[in-house]
């Protein structure tokens, strides 16, 4: 029975699946989902990790080796920045890995659309806000889920004790 329950889920999700699916990943779609990286922010991960992890190896040469002379800590930056940047767009990196999850999840047209509004005076700002929108909320959810789990915990108590169960 659950052979069968999963069979249905599976055909189903495929018969809804969005007609992009079906589309190729052109040239250009290739090239528009690129632009749509840029005006999104999102080709700045290599930059966000490339500074996290040059303050981790500062951090941990320093205490290991605090013999070393400050100007390698430059060496290392520029190191780390040079490979983190060339890793982004080398056949392969992050963006040959990126682009195909936007070609699943949008059509060409969406992906164009996308970066246009993207290049808007409230796409800007949205990009802009939009990690401490993220941080804010994703904030204001921890706080909300700790304050539902002692009434969940008390329904839960009353329910089971309703079926006969004590916990």
């Amino acid at each position: 029975m659950k052979t069968i329950v999963r069979l249905l889920c599976v055909l189903l999700l495929a018969l809804a699946a969005p007609a992009q699916a079906e589309e190729a990943l052109t040239p250009e779609k290739r090239a528009d989902i690129q632009r749509l990286l840029q005006v999104t922010g999102a080709m700045d991960v290599g930059q966000i990790f490339s500074r996290a992890l040059v303050q981790q190896m500062t951090e941990t040469i320093k205490r290991t080796r605090p013999d070393i002379p400050a100007r390698f800590f430059d060496l290392v930056a520029d190191e780390v920045n040079k490979t983190i940047a060339e890793a982004m767009v080398v056949q392969g990196g992050f963006v040959d890995q990126v682009v195909p999850v936007y070609h699943r999840y949008f059509s060409h047209e969406e992906v164009r659309a996308l970066a246009d509004f993207y290049q808007t005076p409230v796409g800007r700002k949205a990009v802009a806000v939009m990690p401490d929108m993220v941080q804010e909320s994703m904030a204001i959810g921890q706080r909300w889920g700790r304050d539902l789990g002692p009434q969940i915990q008390q329904r839960l108590r009353a329910r089971f004790k309703q079926e006969g169960v004590e916990l």
